[in-house]
């Protein structure tokens, strides 16, 4: 084999490499409760917000989510704008690490009933209801 082929195969493989590297670090693995207390690197937690357990200062969110798969619930803060849905939120997922006593998130994705799921059960609520 040729000295440029082999010097092109490394140059191929060790791209390969670095790019798989990259993108194993870029992802976030999805972690509970217990386990992102005890990770050091960025996770994903889900859960439900918390009744009454918001607080927006106008710089920091901060509010509890309770755990979807068992009791255990976290206090998350937030240090960016308020999302404008997130008042109407149901689901929460935060995405940041664990540290001082409480998540630190760097992002939230905030999931929200939708409008469509409402018109879908009013529909059912109809359909179940005697005809007049």
């Amino acid at each position: 084999m040729k000295l440029t082929h082999v010097l092109g195969l490394a140059l191929v493989l060790g791209g390969l490499l670095a790019g798989l590297t990259v993108y194993q670090k870029s992802l976030t693995p999805y972690r509970s409760f217990k386990e992102a207390r005890e990770t050091r690197g960025t996770v994903q937690v889900h859960g439900t917000l918390a009744p009454a357990s918001a607080k927006y200062d106008g710089r920091e969110l901060t509010f509890r989510i309770k755990d979807t798969r068992s009791a255990d619930e976290m206090e998350v803060v937030y240090t960016d704008v308020k999302p404008g849905n997130f008042d109407q939120a149901r689901d929460i997922v935060a995405i940041g690490s664990f540290r001082d006593g409480a998540f630190h998130a760097e992002k939230l994705l905030v999931k929200c009933p939708s409008k469509y799921q409402e018109l879908q059960e009013k529909q059912n609520q109809a359909a179940r209801s005697p005809a007049a």
